[in-house]
């Protein structure tokens, strides 16, 4: 591709000094850049392969199974034989799926042979899961997503109950 770049390049050099048509030039460009590339990079796409441990080659191969039938289905008219194989394929990849997850976690957790306890704790790490921020808060009827309004919301239902703690340590206290 390097070679046929630089080849182009100097033929289009060479050809076009004294050249004062752009719009050619640009085209005539455009055209051996689309050429090149539909040459030499390849069309297909390549699917990533998800990095879950516990999804084995067979699992893999029933997955992909599945997705083809699922896309037989949609090409196709209503076929009832075809989406009730589609049906049960998925319900016994799912199954497999959580069977292997299971396994998986079950050999991490508590090995045959001996413990591994940086898989296990780097397995619960990779596992917990945060919630960073407050969820929208529902306040006199009125949903606030803003964190502004989250905010004041929450402090006047704090208010309300220090105001109420505070009444109530008064009449516990008044009384003789």
């Amino acid at each position: 591709m390097k070679t046929e770049a630089n080849n182009f390049g100097n033929d289009f050099i060479n050809n076009h000094q004294n050249s004062t048509n752009i719009n050619k030039m640009w085209e005539e460009f455009k055209d051996e850049i689309q050429k090149l590339t539909d040459k030499h990079i390849p069309q297909r796409t390549i699917t990533h392969q998800h990095g879950y441990p516990w999804i084995t080659i067979e699992l893999r191969r029933m997955m992909r199974k599945r997705d083809r039938l699922y896309n037989k289905i949609k090409k196709t008219a209503d076929n009832g034989k075809m989406r009730t194989a589609y049906k049960n394929l998925k319900h016994l990849v799912q199954k497999e799926t959580r069977k292997c997850y299971w396994n998986y976690v079950s050999n991490i957790v508590a090995p045959d042979d001996k413990p591994n306890p940086k898989k296990c704790f780097s397995f619960l790490k990779c596992m917990r899961k945060e919630t960073a921020g407050v969820p929208p808060l529902k306040h006199e009827g009125q949903t606030s997503n803003d964190t502004v309004d989250k905010s004041k919301h929450s402090n006047q239902c704090l208010l309300k109950t220090t105001k109420l703690k505070c009444q109530i340590w008064e009449i516990k206290n008044s009384t003789p």
